[in-house]
């Protein structure tokens, strides 16, 4: 196998080539059959040529596969799996989203990275991961996560812009997994970024952008995002930063008090 430029990629190649393994080792032929069929949640998957497939499993792909690649393939060895009567587990698109964003910035410094939850989902009612998020990061994700947990496709995007937005990588993939799950376009295209970060923050900043152009009821709100997006060094967040009214002072609960987003 020809060695990729970091551990953290070269690991996740091995962890693709697991699974198959693990699959029953189906052959890439069978592999680009299954993967014509629908994902679970309804959508139709990509195709799994053989010969991109046999690049990225050898390593000799200099790049990470896309995550939509990436769900496809989980998908088609799963259906392989029961096909063969062998038992994968349940398919935890959110896992494999966070050791897809490990792999990408495996060789820069390390960012924050906490479970969604204490425990397994199982053992969990929604109010005990509104309190998980209420105790790590404070009020506003509290609220989301309780609109996500209602079903909320929307708030679901919106807590995973905030959470990768503040360096809490499992999270936000996990969120951003949900609502690329259910059909969510930007989220769909956030995942496929090669800088899922630095794509966040253009997307935060977009919607600040449109939320300031909503009127001074929304300005708050918008400060917000463009903090948020100049955490991460975005130079339009922070020139709006420097000539925004009050932008230096503290963001309060009352900034929260409207929908995050129109």
């Amino acid at each position: 196998m020809t060695q990729p430029h970091n551990p953290a990629h070269r690991a996740f190649i091995d962890q693709l080539n697991r699974l198959r393994e693990q699959a029953g080792n189906p052959p890439l032929s069978h592999l680009r059959r299954l993967s014509r069929r629908r994902l679970p949640n309804g959508r139709e998957g990509r195709e799994l040529a053989p010969s991109t497939t046999q690049e990225i499993l050898s390593g000799k792909r200099r790049h990470l596969p896309q995550w939509s690649w990436v769900v496809s393939f989980v998908a088609a060895c799963h259906e392989a799996a029961r096909e063969g009567n062998l038992d994968l587990g349940p398919m935890d698109l959110a896992a494999w989203s966070a050791r897809l964003l490990h792999a990408r910035h495996g060789d820069r410094p390390a960012i924050r990275c906490a479970p969604l939850v204490p425990a397994g989902p199982d053992q969990l009612t929604a109010d005990d991961i509104v309190q998980s998020h209420l105790e790590t990061h404070g009020r506003v994700a509290a609220r989301l996560a309780r609109e996500a947990m209602n079903g909320d496709t929307e708030a679901c995007f919106h807590l995973a812009l905030f959470t990768l937005l503040r360096g809490w990588s499992l999270d936000g993939m996990t969120w951003l997994a949900r609502a690329a799950d259910a059909g969510h376009e930007a989220a769909l295209e956030l995942q496929n970024a090669d800088d899922v970060r630095a794509q966040a923050a253009e997307v935060a900043y977009r919607h600040a952008c449109a939320l300031e152009a909503g009127g001074p009821t929304r300005a708050s709100i918008a400060r917000c995002f463009y903090r948020l997006a100049a955490e991460t060094g975005h130079p339009g967040a922070t020139a709006k930063l420097k000539v925004a009214p009050a932008a230096d002072a503290p963001l309060t609960a009352s900034d929260f008090d409207q929908p995050l987003m129109s």
